[in-house]
């Protein structure tokens, strides 16, 4: 993320949503959308997670082998609590 908006606003975001109570994936995925969208504006906010997820998939899919994208993505999903568990 800090290739995408700076090592300094990521550090602000990270504080920021360690200040709030984040017990679990959800909660601190969604304080963390949250805080960016209230420093960089709802459509900044949007855009700047839109392309770190970009980035993310890019990178995870350049480690991991192609048959075990699904099985990664699903176990992440669980985690943030977006997926059936």
């Amino acid at each position: 993320m800090q290739y995408v908006i700076g090592k300094k606003s990521v550090d602000v975001l990270l504080k920021r949503c360690f200040q709030t109570e984040t017990s679990s994936g959800k909660a601190f995925a969604y304080a963390f959308a949250e805080e960016a969208q209230n420093i960089l504006g709802q459509k900044g906010g949007y855009i700047t997670l839109k392309q770190v997820g970009r980035n993310l998939a890019k990178k995870l899919m350049q480690q991991y082998p192609q048959d075990q994208w699904d099985n990664y993505k699903q176990q992440n999903m669980q985690f943030v609590g977006w997926a059936g568990v």
